[in-house]
Parts: C-alpha cells; structure tokens; sequence
C-alpha cells in the first residue's frame, strides 16, 4: 500500500475508478499548500478544492523506449488528475516525494502533468470535468533509500486566460 498526500475537500468518486489498479493507494488528507511565491491564493483555493487527485500508486511500468518482454519493468508512479471546477487549466506541476523506511521524504521531482505551452510534449488543456490519466517512470529519480512509498502535491497551476 502506498501511502498518498492530497488535499481534496472534494473527492470525486468516480476519479478513483478511471485506472485499473494492481495496489490501491489510500489518500490521506493533507494541507497541500506550499510556499511558493509563483502561486496566489486563488490557484491555492483552485487546488484545494477543484483539482482532485486519485488512483496514485506505485506499480511496474515501462518507460517510452521498452518494450515489454525484451526490457525489465521500472518502478512508477501513476495516478489520475480530475477538474472539478469551472476553470480550464494550461498547466499543472505535482511534486512526488520519496518516502525513506523511517517515513520521512528523503528526496523529489516535479512532474508536468498538464503543459499546453511546451515545445516538444505539449498536452491539451484540462478543461472542467475532463481528467488526464498520468504515470512517470521514477527509477532514476528516486534516492537509493526509497522504499517505494510516496507522497504526491499539486505544487503549481496556470489557469487559461479568458480570452482564448
């Protein structure tokens, strides 16, 4: 089981159903808000009650270049983002902390879930209701004391401007 972070007030139900799972992660409430000067208090208030987290777990995967049968599998990280909220959203940033055997984080990487803007992995904005399925290879980001525990934040978002 992997332990999980979040900050949903507002937890969609169906959210947790849209990936099939082999280790289901219980979502332990949290406070997800961090300092971060880049973030006012409406993308705070966003976050904590529009963007919702779930499905997140640990499992087995493969990176963009293997190919089952012929590469080992790698640790992963996985999960879905849903937006519950009326705004459509550009860009979305999670940090996954790793979590050591006497479960203290003991390292991170942010990942871009959502990136409208990028040159070369530019996705479709996350528009209300719509989900995006997210996974990451993490063997190369994880310390060497990781215990395949995690924590995960939505650390920063950029809504769409309202003339587009």
């Amino acid at each position: 089981i992997v332990p999980v972070t979040t900050n949903k007030s507002h937890q969609n139900k169906n959210v947790n159903n849209l990936i099939t799972t082999t280790t289901q992660a219980p979502v332990k409430g949290s406070n997800n808000q961090i300092s971060l000067p880049q973030k006012t208090n409406i993308e705070q208030d966003y976050i904590k009650n529009y963007l919702v987290l779930g499905n997140i777990k640990v499992e087995k995967g493969y990176g963009q270049f293997d190919m089952p049968g012929y590469s080992n599998p790698k640790d992963a990280v996985k999960g879905t983002l849903k937006n519950i909220g009326d705004k459509i959203i550009d860009f979305v940033e999670i940090t996954v902390y790793f979590i050591d055997s006497s479960g203290k984080r003991s390292g991170e990487k942010s990942y871009n879930i959502v990136n409208t803007e990028s040159i070369f992995d530019a996705t479709p904005p996350l528009k209300p209701n719509y989900s995006k399925d997210f996974g990451y290879i993490v063997n190369d980001d994880a310390p060497s004391d990781w215990v395949r525990k995690i924590e995960v934040e939505i650390t920063k978002i950029k809504f769409q401007p309202a003339n587009e």
